[in-house]
């Protein structure tokens, strides 16, 4: 696996980056943005690799193949649980503070320093995390991989909480109890009540002091429903040896081979799905928009079309929706791997029909899901088991002040209480960061694995746009950052094309 060794540190950092698993297809789809990586060679690194856990769909309606399965980073290293309290010579594992690990640590950043480390370089844990290729790693990837394979680090989900009837199952604790009280299905991934269920499915607000004051993080406690699944999915596979290795393994291999007997890597080499709306074409006044060539309206289909033989490169499907600025869509499996450039992830996009309050939901930094009865996902990109995008017109930083049809894209950080703060706005003690959303946009569009510097009164931050964090560089603790774009309603769009008949 050795030559395979930096696709397979690509693929642990994207795991890693998105809460510790992702789709397959994504993740594919990921690796192709930054590698040249064969679908034959990434069917054999996720397949033979200890660092990844195949994790097949919901049992039922064609559960397990090759579309439904989820990848899940693996680790054998866990925080040593002698250090600190007795010696260790020739320890084989890590010599961290587990309240580092949670990023609430307070020792250290004064004059009374932490009795134990924070040092991922020192000669003990780098010599670790050399041997296992986790070296590389950005410090918040790493925790994020320890946490959900190391179970001592968390609390366990009380299963006295998921029995009986009363508001708190049969747990007898209550308000006092130490284990965290979430419903044991959405934990396994099978939880078939969704937001109807009546067992919790995010830490609420009792519970969440109680684990603050345990030392975890507010962006650990959020993420703990995603964390507990992943450990889930790694303590299952490990205490039930390799048959469910065996099988899934046996399930990718035969759609690979379908793939190869499809013509193999020729047509469908990825490329990077454009996700721009034509700021032209709503306005009608795109001169590829007419035909598409095989005698259908690229207004009745929804599509746009080509002209001439020449296509527009900017991807348009307003069909139903009312605003034409963005559109909301889920995608319908369409078999194990398709060959076009936009459905190579084995979809076909389908326009959800609740395009607008999905949309209302997501420019609010603070929700992370829309609401109804089937709810969005904004972390995931998810409906329920489907995935989910979003298209929309172009930055707005990236064309001049007069064109009116472009996306404002808006940065938030979680300030102190939770609230979500806009980045050059005043807070509560009227104190500006240095960076603005404008300036933060234009840095992102421009280089999106850069780190930048932050200031706000006396204190120094940098932003991780990678892992979409803002740490304080004295005191070391992060704070959860997010991109949520200005809202605009069909209302607004109509407005703005007739009160002005110039650039967009």
């Amino acid at each position: 696996m050795c030559e395979y060794s930096r696709e397979v540190l690509q693929a642990t950092s994207c795991l890693c980056s998105s809460r510790g698993s992702m789709q397959l297809q994504q993740l594919w789809r990921e690796l192709q943005l930054c590698s040249n990586i064969s679908q034959q060679e990434f069917s054999f690194i996720v397949q033979e690799c200890p660092r990844f856990l195949l994790v097949r769909g919901p049992a039922g309606d064609g559960g397990g193949r090759l579309e439904d399965c989820t990848v899940v980073a693996k680790t054998s290293l866990r925080l040593c649980r002698r250090y600190g309290r007795e010696p260790c010579a020739d320890c084989q594992q890590l010599h961290l503070c587990k309240f580092f690990i949670y990023g609430t640590c307070r020792f250290g950043k004064g004059r009374k320093p932490c009795k134990f480390s924070h040092d991922i370089r020192s000669d003990h844990n780098y010599r670790l995390l050399r041997e296992c290729t986790l070296h590389q790693l950005h410090e918040d990837q790493l925790f994020l991989l320890l946490l959900q394979n190391d179970p001592a680090l968390l609390p366990e989900v009380c299963s006295h909480y998921n029995k009986g009837i009363g508001p708190d199952g049969s747990c007898s604790f209550s308000d006092t109890c130490t284990k965290v009280h979430l419903c044991q299905h959405l934990v396994q991934g099978d939880c078939l009540f969704g937001p109807k269920c009546k067992r919790l499915h995010a830490v609420d607000e009792r519970r969440r002091r109680l684990l603050e004051e345990r030392g975890l993080s507010s962006d650990i406690i959020h993420d703990l429903p995603i964390i507990y699944r992943n450990l889930h999915h790694l303590t299952t596979a490990s205490q039930s040896g390799d048959n469910k290795l065996r099988l899934l393994q046996y399930d990718i291999k035969a759609g690979c081979r379908q793939y190869l007997r499809s013509g193999g890597d020729s047509g469908f080499k990825a490329r990077t799905e454009e996700t721009n709306i034509c700021l032209h074409f709503i306005r009608h006044s795109c001169k590829f928009q007419d035909f598409l060539g095989i005698g259908t309206s690229s207004r009745e289909t929804g599509n746009h079309g080509m002209e001439g033989g020449v296509t527009c490169r900017k991807v348009l499907r307003p069909g139903l929706n009312p605003v034409g600025v963005y559109r909301w869509e889920d995608g319908v499996c369409a078999g194990a791997w398709a060959k076009t450039a936009a459905e190579f992830d084995g979809v076909t996009w389908a326009q959800l029909p609740d395009t607008e309050d999905i949309e209302r939901a997501f420019c609010d930094p603070a929700q992370t899901q829309s609401d109804g009865a089937q709810p969005v996902n904004f972390l995931s990109m998810t409906r329920w088991s489907r995935p989910v995008r979003r298209l929309s017109t172009v930055s707005s930083v990236t064309k001049p002040p007069h064109y009116i049809l472009t996306t404002e894209w808006r940065w938030f950080y979680r300030g102190d209480g939770g609230r979500w703060l806009e980045y050059g706005q005043p807070d509560e003690k009227q104190r500006c960061t240095s960076q603005s959303s404008a300036s933060l946009e234009q840095i992102y569009l421009t280089d999106s694995r850069t780190r930048v510097p932050v200031v706000k009164g006396q204190r120094h931050y940098v932003i991780s746009f990678t892992d979409m964090y803002q740490r304080n560089l004295k005191q070391n603790t992060k704070r959860r950052i997010r991109r949520r774009p200005r809202f605009v309603s069909a209302a607004d769009v109509k407005n703005l094309i007739q009160h002005q008949a110039g650039p967009l």
